[in-house]
C-alpha cells in the first residue's frame, strides 16, 4: 500500500494563499525567494505539507499523450494519504491506485488551499519525487514476529551492508538517499503511536498482533 507521498500534482495551485521565504545579503539585497510549505489539515491529527511549484516537463507531455490535468503552476505535497484520510495507515490503498488516491487527497483539504480544478473529474499528472509503500506479512504469532526481527539483525544484508537496529525495529539503508527499508512490529508501534480513533485502536490491536511490517 502507499505509506507516503512526495511530488508534484498537475491541479492549478496559482490562486494557493502562500506565505514566502526571502533571502537578504549584508547588504541589503535580495538574494533569493520561494514559497513557504503549509500544513493542509484533515479530519484526523496528520496533516500534509502542500506548496507550489512549476509543472516539469514529462507532466506536460503526459497531459499531452493521455488528457490529464497540468497547469502551469501545480500543488506540491508530501505526507501520508492513508493517515490523512482515515486516521491511520494500518491498511489503505494500492500503489496501483495512486492517481485517484492523489485527487481524493487533494479534494479532502480544507478550502483555502484547494485548487480551483481539485473537482474536475479528470485526473492530475503526477511527478513522484517519493513513494514509500509497506505489506503486512502474517507471521502465526505475535512472538514469531520478534524471532523474526532478531534473526534479521544478524543474519540479513542488503547492498548497503548489515542492517542496523534501534527499538525493535530493523533498518537496510537507513540513511540512503536512493532507498531505504525498515521492518518492525506494527502491533507494538500502534502501542506507541495509536490512532485518535480510540475504539477503532482496539481492533487494529487485536488484527495487527501476528503482523510484521516491512516498508520501502
Amino acid at each position: 500500500m502507499i505509506d507516503w507521498f512526495t511530488g508534484y500534482v498537475g491541479y492549478d495551485a496559482s490562486l494557493m494563499p502562500l506565505g514566502r521565504f526571502y533571502e537578504v545579503d549584508r547588504h541589503g539585497e535580495m538574494v533569493r525567494e520561494r514559497n513557504r510549505w503549509e500544513t493542509a489539515q484533515g479530519s484526523f491529527e496528520s496533516g500534509v505539507q502542500v506548496t507550489k511549484a512549476s509543472a516539469t516537463d514529462p507532466m506536460r507531455e503526459s497531459a499531452k499523450q493521455f488528457g490529464f490535468l497540468c497547469a502551469d503552476q501545480v500543488l506540491q505535497i508530501s505526507g501520508n494519504p492513508a493517515k490523512y484520510l482515515q486516521g491511520h495507515n494500518v491498511t489503505g490503498p494500492s500503489v496501483a491506485l495512486l492517481g485517484p488516491v492523489v485527487q481524493g487527497l487533494v479534494r479532502a483539504f480544507p478550502s483555502d488551499l484547494r485548487p480551483v480544478d481539485a473537482d474536475s473529474l479528470v485526473l492530475p499528472a503526477v511527478h513522484r519525487s517519493r513513494v514509500d509503500v509497506n505489506t503486512l506479512i502474517d507471521m502465526g504469532s505475535h512472538q514469531a514476529v520478534h524471532d523474526w526481527l532478531m534473526a534479521a539483525q544478524t543474519k540479513t544484508r542488503s547492498r548497503h551492508g548489515a542492517p542496523s537496529a534501534s527499538e525493535g525495529t530493523v533498518y537496510w539503508g537507513k540513511h540512503s538517499t536512493r532507498w531505504a527499508m525498515k521492518a518492525y512490529c506494527k502491533h507494538c508501534e500502534l502501542r506507541k503511536h495509536p490512532p485518535e480513533d480510540t475504539e477503532l485502536l482496539v481492533d487494529l490491536l487485536e488484527w495487527t498482533r501476528n503482523f510484521l511490517r516491512i516498508e520501502l
